[in-house]
């Protein structure tokens, strides 16, 4: 307000709503930077297209009918999808190689 005036007042709470999508960015980079580090590149690439499809269709969709606030509220989902995504997946890995693990000590395959 003080620098750019009283005409700028009603944007600032898009802008405190737009700081969850900061935190959310931080995290999902830190998980994107794990992928990428363990070798799951197709897998985080993947990731990253769908949410990007995600992301276009619910901007056309909520931009025309909310404007600002569905912009906010895009970015907001969208980090949040590149969170969830990668930790699912990496679930998923987590259990098929334990239940690997399992399979193989039960038939009595060393590990």
């Amino acid at each position: 307000v003080l620098i750019f005036g009283e005409s700028y007042t009603s944007s600032i709470h898009l802008f405190r709503i737009s700081l969850t999508a900061f935190i959310l960015a931080t995290v999902n980079h830190i998980l994107g930077y794990g992928m990428v580090a363990m070798g799951k590149y197709r897998s985080y690439f993947l990731m990253i297209l769908l949410v990007s499809v995600v992301s276009v269709v619910l901007n056309v969709v909520l931009i025309t009918r909310i404007g600002l606030l569905g912009g906010v509220l895009t970015m907001i989902v969208t980090h949040f999808l590149l969170i969830i995504l990668p930790i699912a997946y990496l679930y998923v890995l987590r259990m098929r190689d334990s239940g690997e693990a399992i399979v193989a000590q039960i038939v009595g395959i060393p590990s």
